[in-house]
């Protein structure tokens, strides 16, 4: 089983938020099951805290996540249910990067924990999502 994690859940933990310790207790779970990934976009996102590529992988490896680079279909999938969110009337409040993670998680994952912001069941119904209850 393949878990991929969001930036929302990495940031809570990394800069040690009032969560981290569930988050933290989610990731452990998770790892009890099975790999625990990041996408590109989650690697980039995290890459802005942190002091430097290297350190940012060694704490990730720490909590035994890899980066699982994104696929051509995951880009696609991606730029499609963008497309449609915007045709919907979306707001430019989400933008493609959020629908790249879950894509990535959709079609490279399992499920994807995350602070889900109430778009993501609503585009990609077919994502299992993990979060603080």
């Amino acid at each position: 089983m393949i878990t991929a994690v969001d930036t929302s859940a990495l940031l809570s933990i990394f800069k040690a938020e009032d969560e981290a310790e569930k988050w933290l207790s989610i990731l452990v779970s998770r790892a009890a099951l099975g790999q625990l990934v990041i996408c590109n976009v989650v690697a980039a996102e995290l890459s802005s805290i942190a002091g430097d590529a290297a350190g940012l992988e060694i704490a990730l490896a720490k909590l035994q996540i890899k980066l699982l680079p994104s696929t051509w279909p995951t880009c696609h999938l991606a730029g499609h249910v963008f497309n449609n969110y915007r045709k919907r009337g979306g707001k430019r409040e989400h933008l493609v990067p959020d629908f790249l993670i879950a894509a990535h998680a959709t079609l490279q994952a399992d499920a994807l924990v995350t602070a889900d912001r109430g778009y993501l069941r609503a585009f990609f119904p077919r994502l299992k999502l993990l979060g603080l209850a």
